[in-house]
């Protein structure tokens, strides 16, 4: 077909066409984005992590108000072997580390907005009998940037797999 010029010319139409068919396919995704019709996946996995850290809070602190110093270890166990959290560690009030699991900085503080580190206080009958930290994996593990946010991710697919298919329909 490259050595035929009256073939390549007939080609060029189901190209721009195919082209503008796909480019309408993403634009209608976008706006359905915007729109509020498409699930947001990180905000989706943030609020499974915030009920999994509900979770882990609820049995760290049964665990820290009798005193059951081995099932906090256990429990912080299951919760880096589980692929939930990288890493996790349990600290006394008066500074003493008393377990810790997977690989985490025992001296990184809680900032504003950080998804990758929950620090908890975990209170006894005694008041505050310790902390819990919890360093967890990135959110999402798709593509490399900037093509790393879900809704990207669909509209290059989309873009890609309905133009090649509009191009062989045309």
């Amino acid at each position: 077909m490259a050595g035929n010029p009256v073939a390549t010319a007939a080609f060029a139409p189901a190209l721009r066409l195919a082209t503008m068919l796909s480019m309408l396919a993403v634009a209608l995704i976008m706006a359905a984005a915007l729109c509020g019709l498409l699930p947001d996946d990180l905000a989706l996995q943030a609020a499974a992590r915030a009920r999994q850290v509900d979770l882990v809070a609820h049995d760290a602190r049964q665990f820290a108000s009798t005193g059951d110093e081995s099932g906090l270890r256990r429990l912080l166990s299951h919760v880096v072997d589980s692929g939930f959290a990288v890493g996790a560690y349990a600290r006394r009030d008066d500074g003493e580390v008393l377990a810790v699991a997977g690989e985490i900085d025992l001296q990184r503080q809680v900032q504003a907005g950080d998804p990758a580190f929950v620090s908890l206080d975990l209170i006894g009958p005694a008041g505050i009998w310790g902390r819990v930290g919890i360093q967890f994996p990135p959110l999402h593990e798709g593509l490399a940037a900037p093509f790393g946010h879900p809704l990207i991710e669909l509209c290059l697919f989309v873009g890609l797999g309905s133009f090649v298919c509009f191009t062989l329909y045309l």
